[in-house]
């Protein structure tokens, strides 16, 4: 008698949940005002705002607040949405899970300070976002990031996934993911240009256990850095070239960089327009990490080379270094500690290069 009692509160509860529950929302929308009125209409169940092919010019900031299993989706480059003056374009804060942005055009205002494009946060209760996809957007001319995951290590998000984006021109790191773990960034383009050289195409601030892969950078200030707490991250077949600074920095100073897996990359031509001024790749407080099967080298020798081709400064342990190609520097194709307990074997080397 009383299971069956407690099934049939259980059955209550359900129903009652179920209809306090709104039903997901579909909007079709072709106008600003529509769009915004979109945004202002959602309810937490998300559902689905298309917006037709046109240009969507944006004053304020479009906020979601606990909004999941929203989908956000254009016609691709035939969908722009213009953000003007400053502050973000998209803001998601809180239990904001399962959201998809996709096949828009997502330009800045050049003229704004603070601005970025899509930015993903905590509440101020520390609800934090997660599962996301961004997907075949176009994110450029923001004065701060296209993208950013702001994470806590205490309360990271996971499983964030970015594929097929294009960054360009965006003035600070393109892409910036801090406490951001178990992440896909596949097959993006982060590039800058004559008029605007971004701090670095993708930032990873404690950033674990993710697979990046795919990814073509150039004329970034640095191609991509793994800040400190980026661990059990594979780093595979990405293009890394034409940096003012170094094409790939694995750690930096504020703590130890663990067990990332550095392989079958192209890095190539960095230090441009600064010729023997910086390393292809440079890593700091980075341990136990495997660096194999990349190629290291110069377009135009003549014109750019770097520094060394592989930087590892003396708070580096244990690296494995094999089956590389490092060529086309002026000091050393590999900078290491030799107490540092490194495998460093069956790599070509260059000879070094004068201006």
């Amino acid at each position: 008698m009383k299971i069956t009692i407690l099934l049939l509160l259980a059955m209550l509860s359900a129903v009652c949940f179920a209809q306090d529950r709104p039903a997901p929302r579909e909007y079709s929308v072709s106008t600003a005002e529509e769009l915004k009125e979109a945004v202002k209409s959602l309810p937490w169940t998300g559902g689905k705002i298309t917006l037709m092919p046109g240009e969507y010019v944006i004053k304020e900031t479009l906020s979601f607040s606990g909004t999941s299993f929203l989908t956000i989706e254009g016609a691709g480059a035939s969908t722009v949405i213009k953000k003007e003056g400053n502050g973000d374009l998209f803001l998601f804060e809180g239990n904001c899970w399962h959201d998809t942005i996709r096949d828009l055009v997502l330009e800045g205002d050049p003229k704004a300070d603070v601005s970025s494009g899509i930015v993903f946060t905590a509440d101020k209760a520390g609800n934090r976002c997660g599962c996301v996809t961004v997907e075949g957007c176009r994110l450029t001319g923001f004065a701060q990031s296209g993208l950013r995951f702001e994470g806590d290590r205490k309360n990271p998000q996971s499983s964030n996934t970015v594929i097929r984006c294009w960054f360009q021109n965006n003035k600070s790191h393109q892409l910036y993911a801090s406490a951001s773990n178990d992440f896909h960034i596949i097959g993006n383009q982060f590039g800058g240009s004559a008029e605007c050289t971004p701090l670095s195409g993708c930032f990873l601030d404690g950033c674990s256990a993710g697979t990046y892969t795919m990814n073509y950078h150039w004329d970034n200030g640095k191609g991509l850095v793994l800040g400190s707490g980026s661990n059990f991250d594979r780093i595979e077949n990405n293009r890394f070239e034409e940096s003012r600074s170094c094409g790939l920095q694995i750690g930096d100073e504020n703590g130890e960089t663990s067990y990332d897996i550095i392989t079958g990359n192209t890095i190539h031509t960095n230090s441009k327009n600064n010729f023997g001024a910086a390393d292809q790749v440079a890593a700091f407080n980075a341990n136990n990490i495997t660096f194999t099967n990349n190629q290291l080298f110069s377009w135009n020798h003549l014109e750019t080379a770097s520094r060394n081709a592989l930087f590892l400064s003396d708070t580096c342990r244990e690296w494995i270094i094999k089956d590389n190609i490092f060529r086309h520097f002026t000091q050393m194709p590999v900078v290491y500690d030799k107490n540092g307990k490194h495998i460093i074997k069956d790599n070509i080397t260059g000879e070094r290069v004068k201006k």
